[in-house]
């Protein structure tokens, strides 16, 4: 008898025409052979979808060739998404899980309809949820910075940055300085010399909790002179703050149209985690005792 050659059975394309046999052979054994899943019909419905979303991508009708290949390409997709399926090739992919879910949290909160509240609802929930609203204290100020290390603090009597920025305060209280010049005072500094109506939270962003901490706390008597020295995350400031503008809360007639939307997102997640409690109360859940991670890096 004839016997094949070694170098037959090395060619890569009859290594994939193997491959691909056994793998027919193994899902022929193990899947129950329904023919229905064997069936693939594109309704006028699924080509009228295919169309317009071609049409909308590509903002124009396509060919009747490029419809032809839109098919075929959904046809295509279609049987490799059989195939993988039957392979449960996506069972321990997270992406495909998270995808998963997620397309099942939005088919769930389809299910569910939130209609806009009456007045007296709208009313109670603006009541409850007021401090979402309220529009923060805003602040507007000048400052002159001097920083470690610099020639104007090496000016100093006592070469400090602190020291330097409480005499410059008192020069300029006292009319020792031309306070018209007090934008060539101190040190360059990389950002603004003076900010109009900044919240607190911005001003943090820009220069440290410590610097706002300070700004916020000079009293009413001491608004529009300089002030300070204060500390940021740069150095030293001497400061005045120019207006505090004090928090307030918009009317619901000026913002209905934002509390309904947040009390449509309030209902709708109220009502998803009400669903979720609902099916997870159909399973039983057993969770093991947590492990002692007490002596991993990740606590050092």
């Amino acid at each position: 008898m004839t016997r094949m050659p070694l170098k037959f059975f090395r060619d890569p394309f009859i290594q994939f025409l193997i491959l691909g046999s056994l793998v027919f052979t193994v899902f022929s054994v193990f899947t129950d052979g329904d023919s229905s899943d064997r069936n693939i019909t594109v309704s006028a419905m699924d080509i009228a979808r295919l169309h317009g979303q071609w049409s909308t991508q590509y903002a124009k009708q396509p060919t009747s060739a490029q419809l032809d290949s839109i098919i075929d390409q959904h046809i295509r997709e279609e049987i490799f998404y059989r195939e993988a399926t039957k392979l449960r090739l996506g069972e321990e992919d997270i992406i495909i899980r998270r995808r998963m879910v997620q397309k099942y949290m939005f088919l769930s909160e389809s299910l569910v309809e939130i209609t806009e509240p009456s007045g007296p609802e709208l009313e109670d929930f603006y009541a409850a949820n007021k401090q979402r609203y309220e529009i923060p204290e805003k602040l507007s100020f000048r400052h002159i910075y001097y920083s470690h290390n610099s020639v104007s603090t090496a000016q100093d009597e006592n070469n400090d940055a602190e020291s330097a920025a409480n005499n410059m305060v008192q020069s300029l209280n006292a009319s020792q300085v031309d306070t018209s010049s007090w934008r060539k005072q101190g040190d360059a500094f990389m950002l603004q010399r003076e900010y109009a109506a900044r919240e607190p939270m911005q001003i943090s962003e820009l220069f440290g909790a410590v610097f706002t901490q300070g700004l916020a706390g000079i009293s009413d008597e001491d608004i529009a002179i300089w002030v300070g020295p204060i500390r940021s995350a740069y150095g030293w400031h001497a400061v005045k703050l120019l207006s505090r503008k004090p928090p307030a809360t918009p009317l619901l007639a000026d913002i209905r149209s934002k509390v309904v939307v947040d009390y449509i997102a309030d209902k709708r997640r109220q009502t998803n985690a009400d669903y979720y409690q609902s099916v997870r109360n159909q399973y039983q859940i057993v969770i093991d005792p947590k492990p002692d991670f007490s002596d991993t890096k990740g606590d050092e």
